[in-house]
């Protein structure tokens, strides 16, 4: 049978121990309130543990708890809150439990009742005891608990705030009605145990509590998910800012800053949570998020980072900026060149990946001068170029003015030449044709105007005619002055010890003499270099040596002037390496582009006669490229002879005055097909 409230009433207070089973949460509460006014004791579960209790009592403590409050109680007794004991149990615990509370209904040895929600209660197969009504159901609509969700954590991962603990204040807060709602409870470890309902989670794995506690969602080691929520805990803060404190601050989470970061924290058990924590701050658009989204590991992140994402991304329309990204990043990281050696072979023979190769590498110089040299041509090169290394195309200006046509088409297809380690037969010939135009001045005589005593020089060994252009872009692309600049001649043989400069020793800054090395030796003193190998390492040289020392010595001169003693052919060894030049016959010459003439002796074809008056001896100079069989090998460029590219040489005035009279811009532009028309 089941009871109205009202049909109820006069039953309220008989004596004896009773369950009373109310359908829903509002009846529960208006019997409650029926008792109280009756003067009936309302005992929440609660009440009958200690505040301290850590953890549930076993369903026969608290069916004894409950026995020994109710013997001792002086009036009726009413113990409410059971459905918010019976939520943890385990389903063996729970028939327990009504086991023991049937046995108190048995025993009627004090006056109480046990309200216990319909969808909580767990029947007695005997009749009898609803036929004596020591059970009593209401009628009513039951209750759903379709949304009732209690999640147990460990109290290890669990701040103050974010869960209330076990067990009193738990039980509280489900209250002493039938409970509904989502709530979060910390236990100790040790008291973990399986669920024992489907609206009773108990979250174990660290993954679970990062998505339920903080709405971190992803697939973590349940070591680094355990160690980032009990840092949580004991912080009292969250993961995002336990991470960014790890992390180095705010400050590390941009673009820029914080590919070192990861870097340097690759040993770091919470690495893969810094990943999250950067994407979630970063915008998509960015290449570190591109990076982050292809799922590195601390292992992995710098190869990718370098050389993998680079590689994907080579067809993204926004690839440009993502290029500038990366090199702004990797022109601070050290350590990394094998890296970004890997993506310039891996992606040689795709253009698309020129953006790139912007890190100021000479390994990436390299590639640059591989990739141009396939364009074919003496054009411009294009602006991908540009914005990885202006340098190469500094170097190459094909319209850049020398003051002399001939001089400005000559060096022009030199340098592309060069550009390719290529010579032919038409070049080699216009090479032993052409002579120094009459108004080139000699360098010392130029030098004497400057010799003032305040003014700097700095003497490049080795800086020949064809890097003027890179050395004038370099100053105008760096906002230096320039007084004057032009080319100017040396003596022959175009050697340093027929070159002796003469300049106040206390004005002179420390010589520059990694050109000419290069020159002799290579890129690499003691292994066979490749054409651009050492060509990239001479043009980044203009760049990381020889314009930092004329800043310095403007910081003590009015002015630097910058020259050379002499220059250097490369093409020379190139057309001896294609047989395109002669051997001119004589025994045992001094260099491969010069040596003394003998008595009685004429200059042989090929050479030109230059007498030296202060040793009285006539020095017969290579023309062009034709070379003497001196013993030994050159293998990379040669000087001494008298070829435009080593006879001439740049000689540019840096001053701190703002300077009008220098024009940086070309001259004169002329058509790829009209070079050497002149001649």
């Amino acid at each position: 049978m089941k009871y109205t409230l009202n049909e109820y009433l006069p039953y309220l207070s008989d004596p004896g121990t009773r369950i009373e089973v109310p359908p829903n949460r509002e009846l529960a509460a208006k019997l409650v309130s029926d008792y109280s006014d009756k003067g009936a004791m309302v005992v929440p579960l609660s009440q009958l543990l200690p505040r301290d209790t850590k953890w549930l009592p076993s369903p026969a403590a608290m069916v004894d708890t409950m026995q020994r409050f109710g013997r001792t109680s002086h009036c009726l007794t009413v113990f409410v809150g059971i459905e918010s004991y019976l939520v943890f149990l385990q389903e063996r615990a729970w028939r327990d439990f009504f086991v023991g509370l049937y046995a108190l209904i048995e025993q009627q040895e004090f006056h109480g009742r046990f309200l216990i929600g319909r969808l909580f209660f767990l029947p007695h197969s005997n009749p009898k005891y609803e036929n004596a009504m020591q059970i009593v159901h209401f009628q009513g609509e039951i209750a759903s608990i379709d949304d009732l969700e209690i999640q147990l954590f460990p109290a290890k991962w669990v701040p103050a705030g974010r869960a209330v603990p076990m067990v009193v204040p738990a039980l509280e807060q489900l209250g002493i009605y039938i409970p509904s709602g989502q709530y979060r409870f910390s236990v100790e470890e040790k008291e973990l145990r399986s669920a024992g309902a489907h609206y009773l989670t108990v979250v174990t794995n660290g993954g679970d509590a990062l998505e339920k506690l903080y709405g971190i969602d992803g697939s973590f080691e349940p070591a680094q998910a355990d160690q980032l929520l009990c840092q949580c805990a004991q912080c009292s803060a969250t993961p995002n800012e336990v991470l960014t404190q790890r992390f180095g601050g705010e400050a590390y989470l941009t673009c820029d800053r914080a590919p070192m970061q990861l870097a340097r924290l690759r040993e770091d058990a919470l690495w893969d949570f810094y990943v999250w924590l950067l994407k979630g701050k970063l915008s998509v658009t960015t290449y570190l998020y591109h990076v982050l989204a292809q799922a590195p590991t601390a292992e992995t992140f710098l190869q990718q980072y370098v050389v993998t994402a680079a590689i994907s991304l080579l067809g993204d329309s926004h690839a440009a900026s993502l290029a500038e990204e990366r090199g702004r990043v990797l022109q601070r990281m050290g350590m990394i060149e094998p890296l970004i050696e890997q993506f310039v072979r891996r992606t040689e023979e795709d253009g698309r990946s020129v953006p790139f190769l912007n890190c100021g590498t000479s390994v990436e110089m390299q590639g640059l001068i591989r990739r141009a040299a396939k364009l074919g041509g003496t054009a411009r090169l294009p602006e991908d170029f540009d914005r990885s290394m202006p340098i190469l195309n500094f170097y190459l200006d094909p319209y850049y003015s020398y003051g002399n046509q001939v001089l400005t088409q000559y060096f022009h297809q030199l340098r592309y030449n060069r550009l390719r380690d290529w010579v032919d037969a038409d070049f080699v010939q216009l090479a032993n044709d052409v002579e120094v135009p009459p108004e080139i001045e000699h360098r010392d005589m130029v030098l004497r105007r400057y010799d003032d005593g305040g003014t700097g020089l700095l003497v490049v060994d080795g800086m020949g005619a064809e890097y003027y252009p890179l050395l004038c872009n370099l100053a105008n692309h760096n906002h230096l002055n320039l007084e004057s600049r032009q080319i100017v001649t040396v003596n022959l043989p175009s050697s340093t010890q027929f070159n002796p400069i003469s300049w106040s020793n206390s004005c002179r800054l420390p010589e520059v003499k990694r050109a000419d090395d290069i020159s002799h030796a290579g890129y690499s003193k003691f292994e066979a270099c490749r054409y651009e190998e050492n060509l990239a390492e001479t043009l980044l040289l203009f760049h990381k040596r020889v314009l930092p020392r004329v800043v310095e010595g403007l910081q003590t001169y009015k002015r630097v002037v910058v020259t050379a003693d002499h220059g250097v052919s490369y093409l020379a060894v190139t057309a001896y390496r294609k047989n395109l030049v002669q051997t001119i016959p004589w025994e045992d010459p001094e260099d491969w582009r010069y040596t003394v003439s003998t008595a009685g002796r004429e200059a042989p074809d090929g050479t030109i006669p230059v007498y030296h008056p202060e040793d009285g001896l006539t020095y017969f100079v290579g023309k062009g490229y034709h070379r003497l069989p001196k013993r030994g090998s050159k293998l990379y460029g040669l000087h001494g002879g008298a070829s435009l590219e080593e006879r001439l040489v740049p000689l540019v005035v840096f001053t701190r005055e703002a300077a009008t009279a220098v024009n940086l811009q070309p001259e004169e532009e002329f058509l790829e097909d009209e070079a050497f028309d002149i001649l």
